[in-house]
């Protein structure tokens, strides 16, 4: 299993939320895989939909 560091300040709610997760990877890593692929087409979403309202807002004040 390849590991990562993660270097972030964090409350110990949010330790406790990484511990868990890291246990679930560690549990199933496939499912892991699936998240990341669904993070990634949200935030490939996201980045579409700012775009596209940045173009609609040029139009419209031009």
């Amino acid at each position: 299993m390849h590991r990562c560091k993660v270097i972030a300040i964090q409350s110990e709610a949010d330790k406790s939320d990484v511990i868990y997760r890291l246990f679930l990877f560690a549990a199933n890593p496939n499912e892991n895989k699936k998240e990341k692929m669904e993070h990634e087409n949200r935030q490939w979403g996201l980045r579409l939909w700012s775009k596209t309202n940045l173009h609609s807002a040029r139009v419209l004040s031009s």
